[in-house]
């Protein structure tokens, strides 16, 4: 796709750079034409190579509204012991290292600026440990099914294979992977739920209860069904209230009534690592994944 100059644009500005959009599918691919000059723009930089990449001048993190999670299945939420003791073997400061993450893992992926408490849960394997030794030996011995789409390729399956580690190695639970393409996926987490699964919530709006109303009665994770009369009353009281201060508080209360329900496992800020390089100036991608090339400029640095 080559993109040119729109003259009827408000802001439009004369002798913009045209830019030509490749489609390619394999991220190695990409960063092999990336370093090879074909590419100016990368837009996902693998994060197993953020070290090797980190301390140059196209190297940018950009920090993204969106909401990461493990969620669980209902049945498993029959077992709240179980969800629990799930969340607590997982070592996140580990995971975040892996991942070379700004984030924490363990707290809720949307902006600290959005709430006045960060709400989180943190590793605690002895605690886990202790709560699944007191579950009935046919709980302890189940296999657990983890699903996740191919969407974000490699970096996901990274993780998913790290999770079931954790499980396997803190708890002694055996856990199935499956990797399913994106279409398939999202049907068979409307038809039958995996025991876990990974999955990020897309957010049309950069606020607190753009991201929280997924999970109410009538969101796009319904499917979940952890909608309680609380949430949905901290849902309509967040659309109603224009107060900062308030607004903070409310998305506060929120986050603790998903996290400290143990249905899902946040993943901590998300942040889109990308190579660009310095000779253009003037782009800005918004928290909610917005390019904006109407001021681009070239110029060749010396």
């Amino acid at each position: 796709i080559l993109l040119i100059e729109n003259p009827n644009y408000l802001h439009f500005v004369k002798n913009k750079p045209k830019v030509e959009i490749f489609f390619v599918d394999d991220d190695q691919t990409a960063l092999t034409l990336y370093d090879a000059h074909t590419l100016n723009f990368l837009k996902t930089l693998p994060t197993a190579l953020i070290p090797i990449y980190r301390d140059k001048l196209d190297f940018k993190q950009i920090p993204m509204v969106r909401f990461d999670y493990i969620g669980f299945s209902p049945e498993i939420r029959k077992i709240p012991k179980l969800s629990e003791a799930l969340t607590l073997a997982l070592n996140f400061e580990e995971l975040k290292k892996m991942f070379s993450a700004l984030g924490m893992p363990g707290c809720s992926s949307l902006p600290e600026h959005y709430m006045n408490e960060v709400v989180c849960k943190k590793y605690d394997l002895a605690k886990a440990k202790s709560i699944f030794t007191e579950l009935p030996k046919e709980i302890r011995e189940r296999r657990l099914h983890l699903a996740f789409s191919n969407y974000d390729r490699d970096d996901v399956l990274r993780g998913m294979q790290w999770v079931a580690d954790q499980w396997k190695n803190h708890l002694g639970i055996q856990v199935d992977l499956e990797r399913l393409e994106s279409g398939v996926f999202n049907s068979r987490l409307k038809e039958s739920i995996p025991d876990a699964f990974r999955k990020s919530v897309i957010i049309d709006r950069p606020t607190c209860l753009s991201a929280v109303e997924n999970f109410g009665k009538d969101g796009s994770e319904s499917f979940l069904k952890i909608t309680t009369d609380k949430l949905e009353s901290l849902i309509l009281e967040m659309g109603l209230e224009h107060a900062k201060p308030k607004q903070l508080k409310l998305c506060s209360q929120a986050l603790h009534e998903l996290l400290d329900s143990y249905a899902l496992i946040g993943l901590g800020r998300i942040h889109f690592t990308i190579l660009i390089s310095p000779n253009f100036t003037n782009w800005e991608i918004s928290e909610i994944n917005g390019l904006d090339l109407s001021r681009l400029q070239y110029q060749v640095k010396k």
